[in-house]
């Protein structure tokens, strides 16, 4: 039986650039976090048992201040002529986190053959006002299994499948069948068919943009606000 810990703290400034417009800079505030834990079990000389739990996150703190022109942000001409500035504050902050949870098994036979089944759970919140317009998550639970049999002294065969769902794009099914000839100790020769696909991060599936100042004013200096830095 054996048990790795580990975990990890950071945090720090990311320096961005003015833009044009910005009266501060929209410098990055941020702090990452993780833990994990793995830990095999001997069953018996031929069977072990592996799991693996892994929480990782990250803060990040985004405010800054800028001006756009009337114009430039769909402020009719009837309210405001277009040059006028208009400034807020925005707000890119957000927070993620990700948890895994890995189960193997692995099974060597008496024969020449293999034998790896699993499950693996994944979670994954994301918050952002700005890019996703409030709190999303996903759940992704997967299945999977490996075999192989070596059936001769240069050959070898291999079956695995993988069942996996996702809430975001539903249930998809990944088969593996290979067949490998090794010429010699130090070379092989291997015929594969395989099918896979990747899931979609949450960013991918569920980002909605939308930037919304607050504190909006005219201010009385407009050149330092419709300027570029």
């Amino acid at each position: 039986w054996s048990l790795d810990l580990q975990a990890g703290y950071k945090e720090g400034r990311a320096l961005d650039d003015f833009g044009e417009g910005d009266i501060s800079a929209p410098d990055h505030d941020v702090r990452d976090w993780f833990f994990s834990s793995v830990s095999q079990h001997f069953l018996s000389p031929n069977n072990s048992l592996k799991w693996q739990f892994d929480v990782a996150g990250q803060d990040n703190d985004t405010e800054w201040r800028t001006c756009s022109r009337a114009g430039d942000i769909g402020i009719p001409r009837s309210v405001l002529p277009r040059a006028t500035p208009i400034c807020g504050t925005i707000d890119e902050s957000g927070s993620n986190k990700r948890v895994d949870l890995d189960i193997q098994d692995t099974l060597i036979g008496t024969q020449p053959w293999k034998l790896a089944t699993g499950a693996h759970l994944q979670y994954q919140q994301a918050d952002s006002p700005t890019f996703y317009r409030g709190d999303v998550e996903r759940t992704t639970y997967q299945l999977f299994f490996n075999y192989e049999y070596r059936f001769l002294p240069q050959w070898s065969f291999t079956l695995a499948g993988s069942q996996e769902y996702a809430d975001t794009i539903g249930e998809n099914f990944s088969p593996r069948v290979a067949l490998l000839f090794f010429p010699g100790e130090e070379h092989s020769i291997r015929a594969v068919y395989s099918e896979a696909i990747r899931t979609p991060d949450l960013f991918e599936v569920e980002a909605d943009w939308q930037y919304t100042a607050r504190d909006v004013s005219l201010p009385s200096d407009r050149w330092r606000c419709a300027s570029s830095r």
